[in-house]
């Protein structure tokens, strides 16, 4: 790891000036605790050395725009987890003059998890930020300390890094419930239902340590909520987000968020076709109809292939038809009463309907 760290947000691939299209999403990277915007997404064991947002996301989706955010902890680093979320939105504010409402996928490692919620809280009061507000579809956190850790094993983590020294700032901030991460937590507590919120957590310790970093119950913990995921990742604190291949079952779940945050329609069980669209309420929901007539109007859809609603047509028959808040889930027009609910779980917030 590099010891100086130029606070910045780099484009690190660009479907442009690749020749691939123009991009239908932007992905940011946010490093962790002592990482680095390259080094922390490099895998580098049995000699390899797989930088995965270039060698491997852009061949598997190369319209998708990836970003990362570097920036520095150390003992003579001040800097804030305030002052580095500002300091993104207003970077990624300045590289997205002409991306409209193309959607925003965050990614944080450790600390950088941190960051990006404090941010996407800055784009949620902010008028100056409300097209990132708008745009951000999804947050993925990997070995994100939302109630902290123990002082132990950032030290511990402080000595792989001795750039940053033992005395680092940092590390009393990222201590179990702290002020600092108990109001992050609870202003992000209000936002996080309006996004895909995903967190993976390590399962195994650094070498010579014997607990992990961040354990489940804090990388998870403060997060449940309807749609909120959480994975294991077989790896430890600092491996976990490095990928050697596109088999990689950690790296494939983040293909997929990435996917659907784009809305594509992508073809499933049956030949039916899925497209998501969160509402303002803040439920998600996935409604899978038959095509014929426009799906906004008073009449119910024709036999045909299949279709996704269309979210501004959903919104207006949701005005009519609200969802029953017992349920928590959206409902089809009540007047379509031919169809019914598919592959509903319990247990989900995301409901799939198809003809009955």
């Amino acid at each position: 790891m590099a010891s100086q760290k130029k606070l910045r947000l780099r484009v690190i691939y660009d479907p442009v000036e690749k020749q691939k299209g123009t991009p239908d999403v932007d992905l940011v990277l946010i490093h962790g605790f002592g990482g680095d915007l390259n080094d922390t997404w490099t895998y580098k064991e049995n000699n390899s050395n797989v930088f995965w947002p270039c060698d491997l996301l852009s061949q598997k989706r190369p319209r998708t725009r990836i970003l990362s955010f570097g920036y520095g902890v150390g003992e003579n680093v001040v800097g804030t987890i305030r002052d580095y979320a500002r300091t993104l939105m207003e970077y990624l504010h300045c590289q997205r003059d002409d991306a409209g409402c193309r959607p925003i996928v965050f990614l944080g490692h450790c600390l950088g998890g941190l960051i990006a919620k404090q941010a996407v809280r800055f784009a949620a009061k902010e008028s100056r930020y409300k097209s990132i507000a708008e745009a951000t579809k999804a947050m993925m956190f990997f070995g994100t300390p939302h109630d902290g850790g123990d002082r132990k094993g950032w030290l511990k983590l402080a000595e792989k890094y001795k750039a940053m020294g033992s005395r680092c700032r940092m590390i009393d901030v990222l201590a179990k419930n702290t002020d600092d991460l108990l109001e992050i937590d609870e202003d992000f507590c209000q936002l996080r239902v309006r996004y895909r919120t995903v967190a993976f957590y390590e399962i195994r310790p650094l070498p010579e340590a014997k607990e992990v970093i961040v354990c489940k119950t804090s990388a998870t913990g403060p997060m449940i909520a309807d749609g909120f995921e959480a994975l294991t990742v077989d790896a430890d604190h600092i491996h976990m987000c490095q990928f050697e291949n596109a088999d990689d079952g950690t790296f494939k779940k983040v293909l997929q968020v990435i996917k659907d945050a784009t809305g594509e329609e992508q073809v499933i069980e049956g030949g039916l076709v899925r497209g998501t669209y969160t509402r303002e309420m803040h439920f998600k929901e996935t409604f899978v109809l038959e095509a014929g007539a426009r799906t906004g109007g008073d009449t119910e859809p024709a036999a045909g292939r299949v279709m996704t609603i269309e979210p501004q047509y959903l919104e207006a028959r949701l005005a009519a038809a609200p969802p029953n808040p017992q349920r928590k889930a959206l409902e089809p027009p009540r007047h379509w009463s031919a169809w019914r609910p598919w592959n509903t779980s319990s247990s989900s917030s995301i409901k799939k309907y198809e003809r009955a």
